[in-house]
């Protein structure tokens, strides 16, 4: 993952994701391949490939998580400094619980969506 020739390292230089300043340097001289970061940065390099490669029109990169999720909280306003503004258009991050009230507003007598709301309440009590 951090070798230069790497697929990673290719595309994270040529997919317009990352600031100059990170896409000029080595994978391993950000703190993109990092424990914090890894998976995240997988996740939207994965994506953007696929657009690159011609496999999708275009991909968003959404990070769905609980509120009280301290690494996320902490790391995912980190990551974003990392980003140009094409890679923060393409970096959408949403609570779990703001994900709930937008369901209950926008598909109030939708009787599936209620169903996978009572779920993820059920799921995740908050």
């Amino acid at each position: 993952m951090e070798n230069e020739q790497s697929n990673y390292a290719k595309v994270t230089r040529k997919c317009g994701l990352y600031k100059q300043d990170i896409a000029r340097k080595t994978i391993r001289e950000t703190e993109l391949w990092k424990d914090d970061f890894r998976q995240i940065w997988r996740n939207h390099i994965l994506g953007e490939s696929m657009v690159m490669n011609q496999m999708l029109e275009r991909f968003y990169s959404i990070t769905l998580y609980p509120k009280g999720n301290l690494h996320f909280t902490e790391v995912l306003p980190k990551y974003r400094k990392f980003l140009s503004i094409y890679g923060k258009s393409k970096f959408k991050t949403i609570t779990i619980e703001s994900l709930i009230d937008l369901l209950k507003i926008h598909f109030p007598d939708n009787s599936k969506t209620q169903y996978w709301i009572k779920y993820l309440q059920t799921r995740y009590p908050f």
